[in-house]
């Protein structure tokens, strides 16, 4: 028995010979098992995250925040647009 799908290819005679094709992906496996992630990492972690909420709440501005954990201002503002928790966060720690 064969695991995997069976596909006649270049290397197949002619006489109905069958390769046989890999199906386990092990990046499909992982996204789908909840793991792994695919593309580009995130600039700012749940760490930075916190460190931007502390630097706000003491009265820094986000272009002094973002500074401080080295981005762009403009990555914490397209994050707290992203992630609702996290601009909840942030308003209440200008507040604060």
């Amino acid at each position: 028995m064969m695991s995997g799908r069976e596909a006649e290819g270049p290397g197949a005679s002619g006489d109905g010979e069958q390769l046989e094709v890999a199906t386990n992906n092990v990046a499909t496996k992982n996204v789908a098992k909840g793991g792994n992630k695919r593309g580009r990492p995130e600039s700012l972690d749940e760490r930075k995250r916190r460190e931007v909420c502390a630097l706000l709440s003491a009265g820094s501005g986000i272009a002094r925040a973002a500074q401080y954990v080295g981005c762009s201002p403009t990555t914490i503002r397209r994050a707290a647009r992203r992630d609702s928790e996290f601009d909840r966060q942030i308003r209440q720690s200008q507040m604060a």
